[in-house]
């Protein structure tokens, strides 16, 4: 499988988000797939100071709107978030809030919580979805293990959100789960998330 290779701050061709192929009635384990990588991602160089900097200037306390951004996809989900999270010693939940045409109206930091995981309820992800109007979301976390592979509680929180974006048609396309090493997974590319409609 190949890998994703993004340029940092270039958001890929438009698209929508694909259901991945299966080769005649070959069923296969999505958990087993080799994780994707962002090569736009990771800067190990960066000091501690410079990585707080980078942090307050894309996450303030008061997530601010970052307009213009198309998200057409994983990689550009992932172009977004690798420098934020992949650096973190801490799991973080965050979203990205969109609109119709899936262009980014907001990036949220939702919940910080240990090494081994963080704790997040669905109330808190759809409460600034339908603060802000949001017409779709995207969640995205990361694993400080470096290990991209979700894991079984990822896949169940992320069963559940898609079972609250359906009541609330908030829909959510796709949860990326970020490594160490600017590799990533897309629920949406192992078949674990519906692919979203083309905007």
């Amino acid at each position: 499988m190949n890998a994703h290779r993004p340029a940092a701050d270039t958001p890929s061709a438009p698209g929508p988000f694909p259901r991945p192929a299966r080769s005649g009635d070959e069923k296969e384990d999505p958990i087993d797939r080799e994780p994707r990588v962002c090569r736009c991602s990771v800067q190990p160089a960066l000091t501690a100071a410079q990585l707080a900097r980078e942090l307050e200037r894309l996450m303030p306390r008061e997530a601010r709107y970052v307009r213009g951004l198309r998200i057409g996809g994983p990689a550009d989900a992932a172009a977004l978030l690798v420098r934020v999270l992949a650096p973190l010693e801490v799991e973080e939940f965050h979203i990205l809030l969109l609109d119709a045409r899936h262009m980014l109206k907001r990036h949220e930091m939702l919940a910080r919580g240990s090494l081994a995981g963080v704790d997040v309820h669905p109330r808190e992800v759809f409460a600034p979805a339908i603060r802000y109007r949001a017409a779709a979301i995207l969640c995205a976390h990361n694993h400080p293990s470096g290990d991209a592979t979700p894991s079984r509680q990822d896949i169940e929180l992320t069963r559940r959100l898609v079972e609250v974006g359906e009541l609330v048609a908030i829909p959510v396309v796709d949860h990326i789960v970020i490594g160490t090493d600017g590799r990533y997974q897309s629920f949406s590319e192992l078949g674990l998330i519906k692919p979203a409609p083309k905007p």
